[in-house]
């Protein structure tokens, strides 16, 4: 479970082999969690073309970016021994905007 906010979490796949079709289309995805704090989540998708599977983890890519749990959250790393720290979320300041633009002042 991925905690989102106080009242509400996230269940996910820590290790899946899914197997897709669509139409004529197939492709086999693997997703696995990080084993390590260092390392990333893995996808790993196999089709007979190599392009359905380029399109499959493009498509992917961008509704990882538009449904990202995070957005418009702030992440605060509290710091502690150990290769880890510990994460924590919340809602985002009303006046919180982002980074100004290199070489524009606020």
């Amino acid at each position: 479970m991925v905690k989102l906010d106080e009242d509400r979490s996230l269940a996910c796949v820590t290790m899946g082999l899914f197997l897709l079709t669509d139409a004529d289309q197939r492709l086999a995805v693997l997703v696995a969690r990080q084993r390590f704090p260092s390392q990333a989540a893995l996808v790993e998708v196999v089709a007979p073309e190599l392009e359905t599977a380029e399109v499959f983890l493009a498509e992917l890519l961008g509704l990882m970016v538009e449904h990202n749990v995070y957005r418009k959250k702030v992440i605060s790393l509290s710091a502690v021994s150990g290769p880890s720290a510990p994460v924590t979320t919340g809602p985002r300041s009303p006046a919180a905007t982002g980074f100004p633009k290199p070489g524009k002042a606020r």
